[in-house]
């Protein structure tokens, strides 16, 4: 389904720029645009992506999948972190330069649950299985805040931010020194 994780069997293709991936009943492909620059992949070897589209082809079902994609980010993190399949932990939103930097902001909808830490986890166990997965992507974990200027200068990091301030509320323009 569109918005699912998922993980097959990379096959040898006609096409050597698009990754062909075997699924429990179709085929699936990862075109060029839908590639991190830099991975690579042989015949044989598991691999996770996210399902973009899915529409009907001449032989059965033309499955696009993605490893670029944000949501793969946040896909990625709910398989691991039991707090955001139970609804304790959100995360808002995913900002990503794939292979090389995602952001993403969480927030906590219990007091006493840490956002950051679930997504972390015990010595760092949950947050490394997802940069693993991203083939070493630095990963920065941003608490959401309503105020958008300190909200802001939490996702630069790790910048530092000596100032922030929200000049434009309707465009939610901040100025950031």
């Amino acid at each position: 389904k569109v918005g699912d994780l998922i993980t097959g069997e990379v096959q040898q293709g006609r096409d050597e720029s698009i990754i062909y991936v075997k699924l429990a009943r179709a085929e699936g492909k990862v075109p060029p645009q839908e590639q991190v620059k830099g991975e690579k992949y042989k015949h044989g070897d598991l691999i996770k992506a996210y399902v973009v589209e899915v529409k009907q082809g001449e032989k059965g079902p033309d499955i696009l999948l993605s490893r670029t994609h944000p949501l793969f980010v946040k896909s990625l993190f709910a398989l691991e972190v039991p707090e955001i399949r139970n609804g304790v932990v959100d995360i808002i939103a995913v900002s990503r330069e794939p292979g090389d930097r995602s952001k993403v902001s969480v927030r906590s909808n219990r007091d006493g649950v840490s956002a950051k830490g679930a997504l972390i986890g015990p010595g760092g166990a949950r947050s490394k299985i997802v940069t693993d997965e991203l083939n070493g992507e630095k990963i920065d974990i941003v608490d959401f805040d309503q105020d958008i200027a300190k909200y802001v200068a939490a996702a630069l990091a790790p910048a530092r931010v000596i100032s922030a301030e929200l000049v434009d509320p309707i465009t939610k323009a901040v100025k950031v020194v």
